[in-house]
């Protein structure tokens, strides 16, 4: 009989094969990773992924909302996230009145306090009927019906009015000029109706969305310009700066500029403010 040896032999080990884990983003509410690495063959984590902190909310004051009750006035003040639109923060305001004794107008003066800042606005109910000023800065492209014509308005309470045209449009009013407030409406094929509550003088103007420049046409320029404003290379006035955020919710971003090009190629209608 033959015998058999055997002879033990050290087989030299293998590399690993990394593999990278992508890194994850945080948002304002959850945390995010750093890149990292495995080996997809043995799993050994070779470069292990770090926790990032989430970001937190970065707040931006929007606007007051005034609503009419049996007593008088209550107002809200809006808050939008920086970092996320879709975050928003109503804060209660404080109302208290007063009369004005020689024209015989309530104003109506809001308080609210948020992260350790007061933020403040007044509301003037007139004792008769307010102007209302209707500006039409589409260049004749939008028409009105409704409890409202194109120039001055003698009017008071809940006023409603349609704004028609073959193009969405951005609807807003200020009381100062300097300060505006988007309406929203219902809308139907080629028109929006809106109702607002006339309590003071105030101005409405009509832009055609995604105007930019604001000369009654939208173009490539008025893409340019809004890229540059969501890149933070150019500043745009208010009504600049809402007539370019197309999809109205407050915040000038890349999704704005994306869908007032595919507008202005003809690809995709822009949508009014409901």
């Amino acid at each position: 009989n033959e015998e058999l040896s055997r002879e033990t032999k050290a087989i030299e080990k293998l590399p690993h094969t990394p593999v990278v884990d992508a890194a994850v983003d945080p948002t304002c509410t959850e945390s995010g990773l750093t890149a990292g690495e495995h080996c997809s063959v043995c799993g050994e984590i070779l470069t292990a992924q770090q926790e990032v902190p989430a970001t937190g909310h970065d707040w931006k004051f929007v606007d007051f909302s005034w609503t009419k009750t049996d007593d008088g006035y209550t107002a809200v003040a809006n808050f939008k996230c920086k970092n996320n639109a879709a975050h928003t923060q109503p804060v209660d305001a404080a109302v208290t009145s007063a009369v004005d004794e020689t024209t015989g107008d309530t104003i109506y003066t809001a308080t609210a306090t948020f992260e350790d800042e007061n933020y403040t606005d007044t509301y003037t109910v007139a004792a008769s009927g307010s102007t209302v000023t209707v500006e039409d800065m589409t260049n004749g492209a939008a028409t009105v019906s409704g409890d409202i014509v194109i120039g001055e308005n003698t009017l008071s309470g809940a006023t409603t009015f349609t704004v028609n045209c073959e193009d969405a449009c951005l609807v807003a009013w200020t009381a100062d000029g300097e300060s505006y407030t988007r309406l929203k409406g219902t809308a139907d094929e080629n028109s929006c109706t809106f109702t607002i509550d006339v309590a003071q003088d105030m101005s409405i103007v009509i832009i055609l969305k995604g105007d930019t420049s604001l000369d009654g046409e939208v173009k490539n320029q008025d893409a340019t310009m809004a890229k540059a404003a969501s890149l933070n290379k150019t500043t745009l006035d208010v009504l600049q700066e809402m007539a370019a955020d197309v999809t109205g919710d407050g915040v000038l971003k890349n999704q704005d500029v994306t869908q007032l090009k595919a507008f202005i190629l003809g690809k995709a209608p822009l949508q009014w403010d409901t």
